[in-house]
C-alpha cells in the first residue's frame, strides 16, 4: 500500500512543539542539541508547508499564533500515541536499575502515588526513589544532575531546564468546620472577594514553595498584597496545614488534589471568592540533555497511561 505524502514531517511537528515549550528558540535548541539557525530553519519549513505563521517573534520569545495553538494540540496528541508506541516496543525489554524522581509537595503526596504504583507493578526490576520537596529545590536538583527529572508547580519556565504539561490543578481557600457540618468561622462565609479577606487568621506555606508563590501572584492580581493579609501560622507541608484549618485556626490556600477526603468526610468546606481563580499548571522539568533508561521508560509511561487529566472543576 502506497500512502499519500504529508506535509506534517514527525521531525519538524517535535521541533516545533520544543519551541512551543520552551518559548524561546535558544532553549529549544539547547534541548533538542541543535543549533539555534537549525530549529529556526525547522519551525520555518513547518510554516511554509502549512502556509501560515505558527509563532509570533519578538526580543523577548515566541508565542503561538491561533493557527500555532490549534496545532499544537495534535502535536501533543501525536507525542502520545508515539510514545505508547515506544512503550508497546519497550515492552519486549524489561528495563531495570535505580529511578530517582523529584517532586514538589502536592505533585508527590497527592497526584503521583497512583503513577508510580502503576508503574513499579509493571516493572517490578526499577527501584524506585522519590524525593519530597518545595519547588525551588526540586529544581535545583534537576540543574545539578542529582536526579534526571523532576515535577513542579505553577512556573512558565524554569532556567535551564524545559518544562512539559502534566496536569492541571486549582489551588482553593479552605475553611475549617465541625463534625455537625457547621462552620467554625462565620465570618468567611461573608467573604465575596479576594478584599474581604483582610482580617482573618491565614496559614501559609514556607517561603520557596511553589503554592505560597502562585498564591501570592493571584492575590496581587486581584488587588490585594499578601503583606497585608494575616500571617498567623507558616507550616511546611499540605498535611500539616489541613489539621490546623480543620482545628479552627485559620484559612489556607490548597490543593484541589490535596483535600478530596477532607470535602468528602465534610472536615473542610471551600470558600468560593467570585474575583479568585487560582489555576495552575503541574509540570515535568526536564534538564537540557536526553532522558534514557528508567527515567526515560517512567516519562513515557506516564505519558502513554495517562492517569491524570486535566481538572475540570
Amino acid at each position: 500500500m502506497k500512502f499519500p505524502r504529508r506535509r506534517l514531517e514527525p521531525a519538524l511537528l517535535a521541533t516545533f512543539v520544543a519551541v512551543a515549550d520552551a518559548k524561546k528558540v535558544s532553549t529549544a535548541a539547547d534541548y533538542l542539541h541543535l543549533s539555534q539557525p537549525a530549529v529556526t530553519a525547522q519551525v520555518r519549513k513547518l510554516e511554509d508547508a502549512l502556509r501560515t505563521s505558527l509563532f509570533v517573534r519578538s526580543a523577548r520569545g515566541v508565542m503561538m499564533t491561533a493557527a500555532g495553538m490549534r496545532l499544537y494540540e495534535f502535536a501533543r496528541q501525536i507525542e502520545v500515541l508515539l510514545s505508547r508506541a515506544e512503550e508497546a516496543v519497550d515492552e519486549t525489554r524489561e528495563p531495570e536499575g535505580h529511578l530517582v524522581l523529584a517532586a514538589s509537595t502536592t505533585i508527590g503526596s497527592y497526584v503521583l502515588p497512583g503513577t508510580l504504583a502503576a508503574f513499579c507493578r509493571r516493572y517490578p526490576k526499577v527501584a524506585v526513589e522519590l524525593i519530597i520537596e518545595n519547588t525551588e529545590r526540586v529544581l535545583e536538583r534537576v540543574r545539578g544532575a542529582k536526579c534526571p527529572l523532576g515535577l513542579v508547580e505553577g512556573l512558565a519556565r524554569a532556567p535551564q531546564l524545559r518544562l512539559i504539561r502534566f496536569a492541571d490543578d486549582e489551588l482553593v481557600l479552605v475553611r475549617g468546620t465541625d463534625p455537625a457540618g457547621n462552620a467554625l468561622f462565620n465570618k468567611p462565609l461573608a467573604a465575596r472577594n479576594a478584599r474581604d479577606l483582610a482580617g482573618f487568621p491565614f496559614i501559609w506555606r514556607e517561603l520557596g514553595s511553589g503554592t505560597r508563590a502562585v498564591v501570592e501572584q493571584a492575590l496581587r492580581r486581584a488587588g490585594v498584597s499578601p503583606k497585608r493579609l494575616s500571617h498567623a501560622l507558616v507550616l511546611g507541608n499540605t498535611e500539616a496545614i489541613k489539621a490546623a484549618v480543620a482545628e479552627g485556626l485559620g484559612l489556607a490556600f490548597v490543593s484541589r488534589w490535596s483535600i478530596q477526603s477532607e470535602l468528602r468526610e465534610g472536615r473542610l468546606a471551600i470558600v468560593p471568592l467570585a474575583d479568585l481563580s487560582i489555576r495552575r499548571v503541574l509540570s515535568w522539568a526536564f534538564p537540557s540533555g536526553a532522558l534514557d533508561g528508567p527515567a526515560a521508560h517512567f516519562v513515557r509511561f506516564a505519558q502513554a497511561s495517562a492517569p491524570m487529566p486535566r481538572l475540570g472543576w
